[in-house]
């Protein structure tokens, strides 16, 4: 295990009002209903804490993670063109799309986004082509064409495959990248992306009524980086803002070592963790902005944490794969680490934390393996 304490963090505060947009879009979709929010007492109990709130993903808008909220929102970006009407319903979004039935929805994929946008593109009536890593679970890769997308299997790891997605799309005019993470001239479809997922949190603002009591701690999973960045956008508001801290796995902990370094910074593959959806060597550009500035710890773990967390969920009676499980794996790593990653953790025996659950079981051959070994 190994962490970071950011100092910009604690006086820090986002600026800006929250977009309400995004939830109104995702009201006007089929079969649209908030996500549960969870409060468990026996996460807590085990943790040390005081409560655990646990907003479950593993049911979103016909997919097993929250994906969608970020990836449909940026998909409005993505087709539509300057100067056109705001997107503000499903059926604009089918507009835009029945508009230009020649393109292609593209992006790389380690399962959850790339599912995400195929199960979107197949509403739309448009092709979806994901690139993905290898090694990647045959199950996630059955899934993704279940929903009907062309899968590309790229030898690399997640940022090989979101390389090989730009080099076709600059050579194929039909491929419409719709990517959730950044780079260097693209961001304004990851930057909607990451103002959808704010549907996510708006609604845990709603389920906890008009005056609830702030949380001490917000913990998150942290891939290329946009739910968090989502997060520390969100919360990071008032004189009374929870700690962020983000989870990252030991070998693919592109955010930790962007702190250390002060900058993005590549970590290369192989990734081999568990958690396979945060299997990201390169943090988002338009996230890093974000994080930088508003994370107050950044922690890795190692992937026994994430086992250790997916059996307490399941003890709970939640089945929740290993990337939706690492929220509470950073909370379990917390409980025993130094004292300083604590305090700036707000982790004490009376904190109330929230944790995101992005994702049901992707890889049932894993999940049972881990909770019945």
């Amino acid at each position: 295990m190994s962490g970071l304490i950011n100092q910009l963090a604690p006086g820090w505060r986002a600026d800006g009002p929250v977009d309400e947009a995004p939830r109104q879009f995702h009201a006007s979709m089929p079969g649209y209903i908030p996500t549960p929010l969870h409060r468990i007492g026996a996460l807590a109990e085990k943790a040390g804490v005081a409560e655990v709130w646990l907003k479950d993903e593993s049911n979103r808008l016909g997919t097993p993670s929250f994906k969608i909220t970020g990836t449909s929102w940026g998909t409005a970006a993505a087709l539509s063109q300057p100067g056109a009407p705001p997107v503000r319903t499903f059926t604009d979004l089918l507009h835009l799309a029945a508009a230009r039935p020649g393109v292609v929805l593209a992006a790389a994929t380690d399962g959850n986004h790339g599912r995400a946008l195929a199960h979107l593109a197949g509403l739309c009536g448009l092709p979806a082509k994901i690139y993905i890593p290898t090694p990647t679970a045959p199950v996630r890769v059955n899934a993704l064409r279940e929903e009907g997308a062309e899968v590309i299997i790229v030898a690399g790891d997640y940022d090989a495959a979101v390389g090989r997605c730009i080099e076709d799309a600059a050579a194929d005019p039909s491929m419409l990248i719709v990517s959730d993470t950044s780079w260097p001239g693209y961001e304004r479809v990851p930057t909607a992306v990451i103002a959808g997922y704010d549907t996510i949190l708006q609604e845990i603002d709603t389920q906890r009524g008009a005056t609830p009591e702030p949380f001490d701690a917000i913990i998150v999973q942290l891939g290329a980086g946009g739910l968090a960045a989502s997060i520390v956008q969100h919360y990071k508001r008032g004189p009374s803002a929870p700690a962020i801290i983000t989870v990252e796995p030991a070998r693919a902990d592109c955010a930790l070592q962007a702190a250390q370094a002060g900058h993005v910074v590549h970590v290369p593959g192989p990734h081999p963790s568990i958690m396979a959806g945060l299997n990201c060597g390169t943090v988002s550009h338009v996230a890093w902005r974000s994080l930088q500035r508003g994370v107050d710890l950044f922690l890795s773990i190692q992937d026994h944490y994430a086992e250790e967390a997916v059996r307490a969920l399941a003890t709970a009676g939640l089945t929740i794969g290993e990337t939706g499980a690492a929220g509470y794996a950073g909370l379990l790593a917390l409980a025993t680490s130094q004292p300083s990653w604590r305090e700036a953790a707000h982790i004490h025996p009376q904190a109330k934390v929230l944790l995101i659950a992005t994702e049901g079981i992707t890889d049932p051959i894993s999940w049972h393996r881990i909770v019945r070994p």
